[in-house]
């Protein structure tokens, strides 16, 4: 997600904390627009990191279906 920046004590927990983060955002995207739109996959090669900074493609699923549950 463009823009999206986590930062946390360790690699697992900002990797949490970026799930946790992106999955509002797409609950929201997804729930309180008229014509819900959700951004670009950025490229890891239009990235620029800093020293010490990781980029790690996350996925998720999306359930659409009436009745599911986490």
């Amino acid at each position: 997600m463009p823009g999206l920046l986590v930062r946390a004590a360790t690699l697992d927990a900002a990797i949490n904390d970026a799930i946790d983060l992106l999955r509002g955002v797409i609950y929201a995207e997804l729930t309180e627009e008229e014509d819900p739109s959700l951004p670009r996959v950025s490229h890891m090669d239009d990235l620029v990191l800093q020293d010490g900074e990781e980029a790690r493609l996350i996925s998720c699923s999306i359930h659409l279906d009436m009745g599911w549950s986490d």
